[in-house]
């Protein structure tokens, strides 16, 4: 039989087309492209994605071609009805991981643009709450759009700015004690502390009542941090300063710096780290999981060899895992040492271990990475 596919010319035995009689070659709905003056068979498909499906009615394997996006492959495949519901399964195991890496990275990018889709979609003039949301959502879509999140943004800065500024000293007393520059300039930071709280809660009743669904919005992620970071100014105005339970709140404030996230709604490259570690995190949480086991491991060897050792360090099982967790991470800070010739040992496979099980987190990153940096190799 004589095949001609984009205009290449390839020739197969009928025998081999008929062991796959539910694909199109393998059935006889192929008659439909016979073309009688040249006697061949005509496809008007792509010849380099063919040139695989044909090694498959020959060999029984499908292989993932690399240089080929994901979504042609899928398309030729589905043309000529290889399997496609139970296509992981049929496709050859040397290229089968990177094949439902890019097919995980693809469904991920078709997801993020229906949620951009769905912000670009014309909104009623006359309904304010869906203008609001569509301005604070949309910061490049108009002049006042840009201008709120600027300001938003500002504020934030100067937020977090304040919050690490008042922490240093700022000279000392008259009995040479130092002052930390909230102490000694507390009606500033307060000022501005209250204005960057005012602003932050306007934001937050904006957005509330512009929400196209509220208790969607209240569950959001982006919104318990936004709460989180007004609420405890409030109750700090409620409480006595004296109250024990006022130190508490004031510490919550640490969750302002959280605020820095909401620059992803804009920033190109802040979404593509988001979407990096969100495609995967199913390889990562194993990857935890190994390492956590590993830990527990060479804590619990090393503990047991350095037990009996004199005024020894390792005084616990949690104790020796800051030990083999610090020795891991090749920071080796000191304070504690292994004593015995079997502890220092197992010490040493602990390093080496360590290197290989630390380097496999980076490489699923990156190939991730790779997957929705050039979206271009996975669609058309």
């Amino acid at each position: 039989i004589i095949l001609n596919v984009g205009g290449t010319i390839f020739e197969v035995s009928k025998f081999v087309l008929d062991r796959y009689p539910e694909t199109l070659l393998g059935s006889e709905e192929r008659d439909y492209f016979y073309d009688e003056s040249v006697n061949e068979y005509r496809f008007d498909r792509d010849p380099e994605v063919f040139r695989y499906i044909l090694n498959f009615y020959r060999t029984g394997k499908l292989h993932y071609p690399e240089t080929e996006t994901l979504g042609t492959y899928e398309e030729e495949l589905m043309f000529f009805r290889l399997g496609h519901e139970g296509l992981p399964d049929i496709i050859s195991p040397c290229c089968r991981e990177s094949y439902l890496d890019k097919k995980e990275a693809l469904n991920q990018l078709r997801q993020e643009e229906a949620k951009e889709a769905l912000k670009l979609i014309k909104t009623n003039p006359e309904d304010i709450r869906a203008v609001i949301w569509a301005g604070i959502e949309n910061p490049t879509g108009s002049c006042m759009s840009a201008a709120f999140f600027y300001v938003i943004m500002f504020f934030i800065a100067i937020s977090i700015a304040t919050n690490t500024i008042e922490t240093l000293y700022c000279g000392a007393t008259d009995k040479d004690v130092p002052i930390y520059c909230g102490e000694r300039y507390p009606h500033l930071f307060y000022v501005i502390e209250t204005s960057c709280a005012m602003l932050f809660t306007s934001e937050y009743c904006v957005r509330l009542f512009a929400a196209p669904d509220r208790w969607l919005f209240v569950k959001s992620p982006m919104a318990i941090i936004d709460l989180l970071s007004i609420l405890p100014f409030y109750l700090a105005l409620i409480l006595p300063k004296n109250s024990n339970l006022s130190g508490v709140f004031v510490t919550l404030r640490v969750f302002r710096v959280f605020r820095v996230f909401k620059l992803s709604r804009s920033s190109t490259n802040l979404k593509l780290l988001g979407l990096t570690l969100k495609s995967c995190l199913r390889d990562l949480s194993f990857l935890l999981f190994a390492l956590a086991m590993t830990v527990i491991l060479f804590s619990t060897v090393i503990y047991y060899a350095e037990k009996g050792v004199p005024n020894g360090r390792f005084t616990s099982i949690p104790q020796t895992s800051w030990y083999v967790v610090v020795t891991m991470t090749t920071l080796g800070y000191g304070e504690i040492v292994a004593n015995t010739v079997f502890g220092k040992i197992v010490t040493a496979v602990c390093c080496v271990s360590s290197v290989i099980l630390l380097t496999l987190p980076v490489t699923v990153i990156v190939s991730n990475f790779n997957n929705l940096y050039r979206p271009d190799k996975l669609k058309d």
